[in-house]
């Protein structure tokens, strides 16, 4: 007897889809433990008889054998941990900058502020010319400082402010020997007694505030950092001094008289003269007040 054409295809069909189930089927060991859900069957009519095909599983899961992947979590908080400031911690720093030659304490105070102390000095001697006057100069640098820093994104970058205790100042000497010193109208030589002088002082005030920007930090990153800084002092406009000392014989070039004098200090037309320079010499210089710092540092880290 013939197999219906209906039967025919539905045992086609059930040979492909038992064909597609042992490919996709899983494991003999993962099998086992299916055979109850296998018990159910779909039985295909094929005339009088009728054919039992097991249905095609549904595709197998592959084990769940694969490791899970490492936790990277952990080396990422402490990478993003490294590119943020420590906040503590203690930094020596040595400097070179406009101030002189410094050294500087810097104490972590948090993640965004520091406390900077600084101590900078620098001497340095000329002789210079002036209205006929040969003197002989020398500048001081003597700034003690304290300083607050502020890091806005926790890191390298930093603004400054603060204040320095200044002792700067500029010192001018003339020993009137020899042809001696020419003050305006008048040469003051020296009459064999003593050597006439005139000494010169540009002083600024004490207190002196402080305001800059700087990159680079020694309490970040690695324990030796270079840092640069740039800023302005306001050490307020210098004061100059001018006084005359000793015995000299001061001769008039205007009408070729002279005089002799014991004291420099007492006498009117010196007193006049060295007047009139210091004016000159003050407003020369009463537009250094701000004075703009440029400073490069190296420091070392001590972790507390």
């Amino acid at each position: 007897m013939g197999i219906p054409p209906q039967s025919l295809a539905n045992s086609v069909q059930g040979l492909l889809l038992l064909v597609a189930g042992l490919a996709l089927a899983p494991p003999a060991s993962a099998q086992a433990s299916d055979d109850q859900s296998a018990a159910a069957r779909v039985e295909v009519a094929q005339g009088p008889a009728s054919v039992t095909v097991p249905p095609a599983p549904l595709p197998a899961l592959p084990a769940n054998n694969t490791q899970q992947a490492p936790d990277n979590s952990a080396a990422q908080t402490d990478s993003a941990k490294s590119k943020i400031r420590a906040g503590h911690g203690l930094a020596l720093t040595l400097s070179a900058s406009m101030l002189g030659f410094g050294v500087e304490g810097v104490y972590g105070l948090g993640r965004y502020f520091d406390l900077r102390g600084q101590l900078n000095g620098f001497q340095f001697s000329q002789t210079v010319n002036d209205d006929g006057i040969r003197y002989t100069g020398k500048l001081r640098l003597l700034t003690e400082g304290a300083l607050l820093e502020w890091h806005p994104l926790a890191g390298r970058l930093r603004i400054s402010a603060g204040a320095y205790n200044n002792g700067d100042r500029i010192g001018l000497k003339s020993l009137c020997a020899g042809s001696g010193c020419n003050l305006h109208e008048f040469t003051i030589a020296n009459n064999g007694t003593q050597d006439p002088e005139i000494d010169g002082a540009a002083t600024f005030h004490r207190f002196a505030p402080y305001a800059g920007l700087g990159f680079g930090d020694a309490l970040y990153g690695s324990r030796w950092q270079f840092a640069v800084d740039v800023g302005v002092l306001d050490q307020g406009s210098p004061a100059v001094s001018l006084s005359a000392h000793g015995s000299a014989t001061i001769v008039n070039n205007a009408n070729g008289t002279s005089t002799t004098t014991p004291n420099l200090g007492t006498d009117p037309e010196v007193a006049a003269a060295l007047a009139d320079e210091q004016q000159r010499a003050q407003s020369g210089i009463d537009h250094y007040r701000l004075y703009p710092v440029i400073s490069l540092a190296l420091g070392y880290r001590f972790n507390l």
